[in-house]
């Protein structure tokens, strides 16, 4: 299931994003702007259509442990990073945006769903 978000709703989630991951983020700089290297695209906002989905389908149940084991299967499985025996130099490494902030994303795209954005 892939759900439509609607412009309106997808700007709260882009704003929850921001204010409650980016700010925390080791790779915004003073400026309030993002300094990631270009080479790497941040996993938090490649993801976040698929973070929104994942939280969606889980519904009421939504944890923390649940929603891991859903962005493992549905994104880590697809990353180049991983390898097939689902390790990940990138993660380990705590260079991977998507990992390191995921339970940060977590309770903002969680905040927007309860109305609280």
């Amino acid at each position: 299931m892939n759900v439509l978000i609607e412009d309106k709703k997808w700007s709260l989630y882009e704003e929850a994003i921001r204010n409650d991951v980016c700010a925390y983020c080791c790779e915004m700089g003073e400026d309030g702007q993002c300094h990631r290297d270009s080479s790497q695209e941040c996993g938090v906002r490649k993801y976040l259509p698929k973070l929104i989905d994942i939280a969606h389908r889980l519904e009421n149940d939504m944890n923390m442990d649940d929603y891991l084991r859903a962005v493992r299967f549905e994104i880590c499985n697809h990353c180049d990073n991983q390898r097939e025996d689902g390790t990940c130099d990138v993660r380990d490494s705590v260079n991977c945006a998507l990992d390191r902030y995921l339970s940060l994303a977590f309770d903002a795209v969680a905040t927007v769903r309860a109305g609280k954005q």
